[in-house]
């Protein structure tokens, strides 16, 4: 959610040059589908008392989901 567009503002935000600027839309996307997986991830590890998957929704939520929104920023940027 919140979190999310947050960083997608961030993302663009840093990112924009002269000539171009990100978009917002797809990097919160990425960034909150990465979120919610990594969370997903994270409670079925603790339900199931799996620690890999518990380890892979922490790396998910505070390292996939920047990389992806910063990717996302990049990949959809438009043009002045």
């Amino acid at each position: 959610g919140l979190p999310s567009v947050s960083g997608s503002f961030a993302a663009r935000w840093a990112g924009t040059t002269d000539r171009s600027k990100g978009r917002i839309l797809p990097s919160a996307l990425l960034g909150t589908l990465s979120a919610a997986g990594g969370y997903l991830l994270y409670v079925q590890g603790k339900s199931n008392d799996s620690q890999f998957s518990t380890t892979a929704g922490i790396l998910l939520v505070t390292v996939g989901t920047p990389v992806l929104t910063t990717v996302g920023d990049r990949i959809f940027r438009s043009l002045r």
